[in-house]
């Protein structure tokens, strides 16, 4: 387990800013399920509040700890402009309502249960399964994006999963739980087998509503992911970093 100190020395190493990603083609029969995991961006400011209002109570973290909780509650803003610059790319996306009535239930959660653990698992639970679907069944500009935003998500969950233990509120809140998996089932619901195409049957709704992404689960799959080499991709799609 890596220390608050550590955590914070690999986030320093990556910084990155948000790109205006160009269009490139995604298959018609997945733009749903893309357009969808891109809607999720507008839970990334309430993560941003879950982490503020944990940060008024005593948290059993050291110095580093603090300065990473500062960090991960301002790297949601950078997220929440890097996503927005995505969806505006995609001719195909608009805003789901859904993710609207999904984005308050949790926002109400907050409130109930303890907010390092809502942001714990919105972040390892929701947000992980939308990267993944990003980088596996989108484009170069959607997995560029969802790389960038998917290395510091790692360590928000190291960090929230640390101090969540430390509390005793991991994994103790079955309500929490439901709505992280009912979440999952809405994003994917497309997914289905006689919809899927065949080069992408492994990632069907059952893949996803299958897999605890805690950390390793969805770091082991999304690499695997075909990327192109940078000299085959649009200079306007390849990350920029500090």
């Amino acid at each position: 387990m890596q220390t608050y100190q550590q955590l914070l020395e690999t986030k320093l190493k990556t910084r990155w800013e948000p790109i205006d990603p160009i269009y490139t083609p995604i298959h018609p029969a997945l733009q749903e399920t893309i357009a969808r995991a891109v809607a999720f961006k507008e839970l990334e400011l309430s993560v941003a509040s879950f982490l503020e209002s944990a940060s008024k109570r005593d948290l059993p973290v050291d110095e580093y700890g603090w300065k990473l909780m500062a960090s991960n509650q301002h790297d949601e803003e950078v997220h929440d402009i890097a996503l927005s610059k995505l969806a505006a790319s995609l001719p195909f996306y608009t805003d789901r309502p859904e993710v609207l009535q999904i984005k308050s239930q949790f926002e109400d959660l907050a409130n109930r249960c303890h907010p390092i653990e809502v942001a714990r698992t919105l972040e390892s639970g929701v947000f992980f399964v939308c990267l993944g679907i990003l980088r596996v069944l989108g484009s170069v500009a959607t997995r560029n994006v969802a790389s960038d935003v998917l290395r510091d998500e790692a360590i928000h969950v190291a960090t929230n999963t640390q101090i969540a233990k430390s509390l005793g509120v991991y994994n103790q809140y079955p309500q929490l739980e439901r709505l992280r998996r009912d979440a999952v089932a809405w994003l994917t619901e497309e997914l289905l087998p006689d919809r899927i195409p065949a080069a992408y049957a492994k990632y069907d709704q059952s893949f996803w509503l299958s897999k605890n992404f805690s950390g390793k689960d969805m770091e082991n799959e999304v690499t695997k992911a075909t990327y192109m080499a940078f000299f085959e991709v649009d200079r306007r799609n390849q990350p920029v970093y500090n």
